[in-house]
């Protein structure tokens, strides 16, 4: 069997074994693997200064990305479709290393629109006719914020009855719209479930 033991603070990591039952059985041996230099200013800052759950500033940063969003989906006809960078143009322009203390919304909002946009292809502009069509809606990118608000776990219906109901709702919709017969409904013992994919 084996077992690892890891120091938050130091970093020091170490592998104790023992062996199998039908082995003799030596003495348990504790074996450093090695160190590595961890930045304790940057653990105090997450300690004292993160609250990622804080509604107000949520509040705050939201409204401030959903106003640039429906900034950028006002302007999106002016972007050339095609982005015109060039490969590993933006390990160029980011840090090597991850900053110590966080950002503000306000200059991550400033990089993305410096640094990431020009590196997109904008497929739901008008001017964009390749893979498929436009397929993004305000319901869409809503019923998004939603769902990932939410952050529930639903892989049965004790972890989460409404999410686990509410998809098989939605797919006995789909397969009325269909017109499917009532064997592939939730209601007559079929059922599916909802997958975004694309197939070629």
């Amino acid at each position: 069997s084996l077992s690892i033991f890891f120091s938050q603070r130091t970093a020091l990591c170490y592998i104790a074994t023992s062996p199998l039952p039908q082995e003799k059985p030596p003495n348990s041996t504790l074996i450093p693997m090695g160190t590595i230099k961890v930045n304790i200013d940057l653990d105090n800052n997450l300690n004292t200064t993160m609250n990622p759950l804080n509604h107000e500033e949520f509040s705050r940063q939201g409204h401030m990305i959903v106003d640039f969003l429906a900034d950028y989906y006002k302007n999106i006809e002016k972007y050339p479709v095609r982005s015109q960078v060039e490969l590993g143009y933006l390990r160029k322009r980011l840090p090597e290393l991850a900053p110590n203390e966080p950002e503000t919304i306000e200059t991550i909002l400033k990089d993305v629109q410096k640094d990431i946009i020009p590196g997109l292809t904008h497929c739901q502009s008008p001017n964009f006719f390749g893979y498929f069509p436009s397929n993004g809606s305000v319901a869409g990118f809503i019923g998004e914020v939603l769902s990932s608000g939410f952050n529930v776990v639903g892989f049965n219906w004790i972890s989460s009855p409404a999410a686990r109901e509410l998809e098989s709702i939605v797919m006995d919709w789909f397969g009325k719209m269909l017109n499917f017969p009532i064997s592939f409904l939730f209601s007559g013992g079929g059922g599916g479930v909802l997958l975004g994919f694309n197939t070629i």
